[in-house]
């Protein structure tokens, strides 16, 4: 990933809430970057898992994760497709885990409430 694509990623979960501040304490700090590390093995995970086909359309590739209901993607190429199911799975992901949403396990991978994190 770009440096630049990285802060903007950065400012844009910070607008958001979307990460630990200054006034949040050392163990939830903690918890969180756990948390973000075991979001990205579930991303990995589920992108091994993404069924692919054509479509006709603009951008007819359409790519989805089954077993993330309604995370799917299109682009102009199969790469362009791959990154933005990868966006719109780290999106949910995160989102699921800052407002405490069920994230259904994949593979070796989960996220359970209240607890830290299981890899």
């Amino acid at each position: 990933m770009r440096v630049e694509e990285y802060t903007n990623r950065r400012r844009l979960m910070a607008a958001k809430g979307l990460h630990g501040n200054a006034n949040c304490s050392k163990a939830s700090e903690l918890v969180w970057n756990k948390r973000t590390r075991l979001s990205r093995k579930l991303q990995e995970e589920a992108l091994n898992r993404a069924h692919y086909e054509m479509i006709e359309d603009d951008e007819p590739y359409y790519g989805e994760i089954k077993e993330l209901r309604g995370i799917w993607a299109t682009g102009k190429t199969l790469e362009e497709c791959r990154r933005n199911l990868k966006d719109a799975i780290e999106g949910w992901l995160l989102l699921s885990i800052r407002r405490g949403l069920p994230v259904p396990k994949l593979g070796d991978y989960e996220i359970k409430e209240g607890e830290d994190v299981m890899a």
